[in-house]
């Protein structure tokens, strides 16, 4: 037998008219005193087929009726079983007939009663006459209701509408053979099949949904995959830490920062000893304290718990939908607090004056409950509540320019314009070719504007690390350069060797300079760091293992008697590594061109 799910209606009828309920809807009908069901089609005690209330569903297809429209205010009922309830029959009884258009006893009217969704059943009867209301009675011994016509009201029932069968539809989103996000749905019968997962920033589902209408419990399973997402993401709090994965995060307004022109490019931090988040104070950052850097735990389809590296691991950012964001302890979070955020594209143009880039990866953080989006606040300097109204901050994740302080370089690149001030004694270079077989020219970039999209050489004298997260800026006077052989990546990515070119990577191994770039020992592929440049030279010319500097503005070359004593490590012109000079030549000591004469 079908299990359905009766739900009583509440429904408010006018007398007379039953508009509200729905055509082709399954109802029962029941006498409000004894509890009993209407039923078509009777028992052999009672072979002429009156209709009689049973103590319980016995029979889905006998007790459930739909309605028709026969005449204004006045229904035919059906059953499931094809027999139309009538008030015409043997004597003045009941009956059931296939074709209801035999006589107007067939035509019903639900009256209702004082009480709200209680009705009286009225109809016409050849013997008693018209508006003649449905009353049972128990008569004799036979066990059978028999119904009884007299001037009183009748019989109460109550109409209840009865849902179709609900059955259970599950979606598993699997990736790289693992199951990543399980997703449940209650379907009525003949409902449609729900939408697949979509509009998840770098997801794509290799499928299509289920045809048709459901008819019974199903699960289906799809493929995902994922596309580039805007930053680096890790399973674990600390694979955050073993990987050095933090970023910082430069969050983007339309507001003005007070002289009507520029916008605000901001860095996020935490604010310490508090829970709120801070923006709105720093374009740029030297040295930045563990409050300004994030990272990402988790995946595109689950979401990321967002994690601060001055709070730890104990705390994500969160919001119950309708707060600000904070970040709040994971353990004791109240009800309705998000530890997970789903990343969103970019809601419009991270820019709309001046020449600024707009194709970097920002994207938007979206509650995943209220859909929301967070946005900068530009009257108090903090992170505030999102509304629909405004889609969401601009964001920006950056790593910042690290400078060794053994080396006094470092490569960056970035797809923006960044400002490297003269203050910071920085100096930055491009490189242009090949010299002496074994250096490579850099050529000093004038101005404090690095172009965007362009691989650097940061010269800074310094005594200790420095780290700079640079303010992204305007083109200004800046032009891009010509003929640069470093190339860049925003992420840690693999790069594939093409068989016409050689690739080196800035190291220290035996000095500073350009080394042959491998994945271990895989030599036909390596890995760029985040924003970092690498060198890409034509195999012709990349046939050495090490390059030292050519620096623009000088020979790059010291004219010298001999440098034995004070040298430390020494190359020579094929890039080997020798003990000592024993002849004159151009040698490499300390990554410094020198002539030996």
């Amino acid at each position: 037998m079908r299990k359905f799910t009766l739900l009583i209606a509440s429904l408010f009828f006018t007398i007379g008219a039953m508009a509200q309920l729905e055509a082709g809807t399954e109802y029962r009908i029941k006498e409000k005193s004894t509890g009993k069901y209407l039923s078509v089609g009777g028992t052999a005690a009672n072979s002429y087929g009156e209709v009689y209330g049973a103590g319980k569903i016995e029979d889905d297809a006998k007790q459930i009726f739909t309605f028709e429209v026969a005449n204004e205010g006045t229904y035919y009922v059906k059953s499931n079983s094809g027999e139309y309830i009538s008030y015409e029959g043997t004597g003045a009884g009941w009956n059931v007939n296939a074709d209801p258009s035999i006589t107007n006893a067939h035509e019903l009217t639900f009256e209702e009663t004082a009480n709200t969704g209680e009705f009286k059943i009225k109809g016409y009867n050849t013997s008693k006459g018209a508006n003649k209301y449905f009353k049972w009675e128990y008569v004799g011994a036979s066990g059978k209701y028999h119904p009884f016509n007299d001037a009183d009201a009748g019989a109460t029932f109550i109409v209840e509408k009865v849902a179709a069968e609900v059955y259970t539809i599950v979606y598993k989103y699997i990736h790289e053979g693992n199951v990543v996000l399980t997703n449940s749905y209650e379907v009525t019968e003949g409902g449609a099949y729900p939408d697949l997962l979509s509009g998840l920033y770098g997801v794509t589902v290799n499928g299509t949904k289920p045809t048709g209408t459901v008819s019974g419990n199903g699960e289906y399973v799809y493929e995902v995959t994922y596309g580039e997402m805007p930053f680096e993401y890790y399973e674990d709090y600390t694979a955050v830490e073993e990987a050095n994965g933090w970023y910082n995060l430069i969050m983007h307004s339309n507001w003005n920062t007070g002289d009507g022109t520029a916008k605000y490019r901001t860095y996020l931090s935490h604010n310490e000893g508090g829970t709120t988040l801070a923006w709105g104070t720093e374009r740029s950052l030297t040295n930045p304290s563990d409050a300004h850097y994030w990272a990402f735990v988790g995946n595109p389809i689950n979401g990321f718990r967002v994690v601060n590296k001055a709070t730890g691991a104990e705390k994500v950012l969160s919001s119950n939908g309708t707060t600000n964001p904070l970040m709040i302890a994971t353990e004791g979070m109240a009800d309705g607090y998000n530890t997970t955020w789903q990343i969103a594209d970019r809601k419009y143009d991270v820019s709309t004056e001046g020449d600024y880039i707009r194709e970097g990866a920002w994207f938007c953080l979206k509650h995943p409950g209220s859909n929301n989006y967070i946005n900068a606040n530009a009257g108090n300097g903090n992170v505030a509540f999102w509304n629909d109204n405004d889609n969401g901050s601009g964001i920006l994740a950056v790593k910042p320019l690290t400078i060794n302080a053994e080396a006094d370089l470092a490569t960056f690149y970035t797809d923006n314009y960044v400002k490297m001030p003269s203050t910071l004694g920085a100096e930055v270079y491009y490189a242009t070719e090949v010299v002496n077989s074994n250096y490579i020219h850099l050529e000093l970039i004038s101005g404090e504007v690095i172009p965007a999209q362009t691989g650097v050489v940061v010269k800074y004298a310094v005594e200790n690390n420095v780290v700079y997260a640079p303010e992204i800026t305007s083109q200004g006077t800046t032009t891009a350069v010509t003929g640069n052989l470093l190339k860049g990546t925003t992420k840690r990515t693999l790069i594939s060797k093409d068989a016409n070119k050689s690739y080196y990577v800035l190291g220290m191994t035996d000095g500073v300079g350009f080394y042959n770039a491998v994945n271990g020992a895989n030599e036909d592929e390596f890995y760029n760091g985040a924003f970092k440049a690498y060198l890409e030279l034509p195999a012709a010319q990349g046939t050495a293992a090490f390059y030292g500097f050519d620096w623009d503005g000088t020979t790059g070359i010291d004219e010298i008697t001999d440098n034995r004593e004070q040298s430390t490590v020494i190359y020579d012109l094929t890039g080997r590594r020798i003990d000592a000079i024993t002849a004159p030549g151009i040698y490499i000591v300390n990554g410094v061109k020198r002539l030996v004469k």
